[in-house]
């Protein structure tokens, strides 16, 4: 009795933090933008920055979406996702090409 009423505790108390997951991203999509058409070192930031989330959300998953794809496609695919939403984040433009290139390559 006393191990069931310790699972459930446990079980209580790490199902809120199992969905409490913020993805901190740089700054919203039109930024995005006027970095990349600056071409200095923030669009180099920011380009590192979108590759490693693509890499740590492929290792969490265990989705190869980075398999095949080159970095210039991915700017390449940020920067049009970016310039048909401005006011969206650069996070959650991330996170959709995540599920767009798993989505092609079969993964989902």
């Amino acid at each position: 009795m006393k191990r069931l009423a310790i699972t459930i505790l446990i079980a209580l108390f790490a199902t809120p933090f199992a969905h409490a997951v913020t993805i901190k991203a740089m700054a919203s999509c039109g930024k995005w933008i006027s970095d990349r058409e600056a071409d200095g070192s923030v669009a180099i930031t920011n380009a590192y920055w979108v590759m490693g989330f693509l890499s740590g959300q492929a290792v969490a998953t265990g989705k190869e979406v980075l398999k095949g794809t080159d970095a210039s496609s991915v700017m390449l695919w940020m920067d049009n996702y970016c310039r048909k939403n401005p006011l969206n984040d650069s996070g959650e433009a991330a996170n959709t090409l995540f599920d767009e290139l798993a989505r092609r390559k079969g993964l989902q």
